[in-house]
């Protein structure tokens, strides 16, 4: 059950990714497409670094300096560095002067985000997923692959991560947020 607070920051965050989108150029009433995070970083003035990391537990790191910069580790999952790009795109346009960032050991010029997971979670799918697009994908794998009146679940998550090139979770996520 969200709490008051939880819904405010949703609302919030979802009124931040459709500005960010539609400034930089995405038409949400268009044919559903994929959102292209590296163009949107760039229109940002993000530079975006691929790093190895001392420690294998961190994934991603921001700088939030002057440079400006996101730096995601060389050794993981292709569709969950995209993901990790979109929720690194949130701390650095939305959460930037905030001072109440951990740092981890070994990484100290940069900022761990894992107390900001829930909210950068939520933008990641609402940036990556739009809604529109979203339900427009979902209603159109709905249809091939009910089967005798029955949905198969998993197929659809399945092509809606391949579509989106988001991790079966952040699908799984976006259906419950929509009450899909």
């Amino acid at each position: 059950m969200l709490t008051k607070t939880d819904k405010l920051y949703r609302d919030l965050i979802k009124q931040q990714t459709e500005e960010l989108l539609y400034r930089c150029g995405v038409d949400l009433n268009g044919e559903p497409k994929k959102v292209d995070i590296a163009d949107i970083a760039r229109k940002n003035n993000l530079t975006i670094y691929f790093a190895n990391f001392d420690n294998d537990s961190i994934k991603c790191g921001v700088d939030m300096g002057v440079k400006r910069s996101i730096y995601l580790a060389k050794n993981f999952e292709s569709k969950n560095r995209i993901f990790t790009l979109a929720q690194a795109l949130y701390i650095i346009l939305y959460e930037n002067s905030r001072s109440t960032f951990a740092l981890k050991a070994n990484f100290n010029p940069y900022v761990s985000f894992e107390f900001l997971e829930p909210r950068s979670e939520y933008f990641a799918e609402n940036l990556l997923m739009p809604e529109l697009f979203f339900r427009k994908q979902f209603e159109k794998y709905r249809m091939k692959i009910e089967i005798r009146g029955r949905m198969v679940v998993g197929e659809v998550i399945e092509r809606l991560s391949e579509f989106f090139y988001v991790p079966k979770e952040a699908v799984v996520a976006r259906l419950g947020d929509l009450g899909l």
